[in-house]
Formats: structure tokens, sequence, C-alpha cells
């Protein structure tokens, strides 16, 4: 995960390519500390193939956001990530 701050309110998109096993209890790209309550989450998929993840809209509305990848895994399971974006919309 990587906090942000300083960053001017509004909305905001998180994308991510990504290759998984699949198996995992849960994998997902995330978004929280945003100024809402709510973790936002992107569910991963198994994927042998490089596939595109976006979270097209969230709100920050305290000039911060954690954003991160989380993978909760067995043994023998993997996930690869690359090309992170976070950006304003």
């Amino acid at each position: 995960h990587q906090h942000l701050t300083g960053l001017n309110n509004g909305l905001y998109t998180l994308r991510v390519w990504v290759k998984s096993s699949g198996g995992q209890t849960e994998a997902s790209l995330q978004a929280k500390d945003y100024g809402g309550t709510t973790v936002l989450k992107a569910l991963i998929a198994q994927t042998s193939n490089w596939q595109l993840i976006d979270y097209g809209t969230i709100p920050v509305s305290n000039n911060k956001c954690t954003i991160g990848i989380y993978s909760n895994a067995k043994a023998g399971n993997w996930l690869y990530f690359d090309d992170v974006e976070f950006f304003k919309r």
C-alpha cells in the first residue's frame, strides 16, 4: 500500500494491470482513508493474461488517500501487478 497526501479534493481513478492464479480468499485493488468510511474495493479474479482493474470513482474529500493491492492467499497462489495509476479525473 501507499499513503498519498497533499491531494486536491475531487474524484480520482485508481487502476492497475494484474495477473492472478486465483484461489485467494480475497484479492483486490483498494482505496481507503480518502474521507469516506468504506474501504473501496475492485476484486481481482483469476487470469493468466494481463487484465486492467479499474476503480473509477474515488471521492477524495480530506486531501489524502491510501491505495493498495491486497491478497489473502495460500501457499502456491500468486498475484502479479504492474503500472499502478492514481489520478484526478
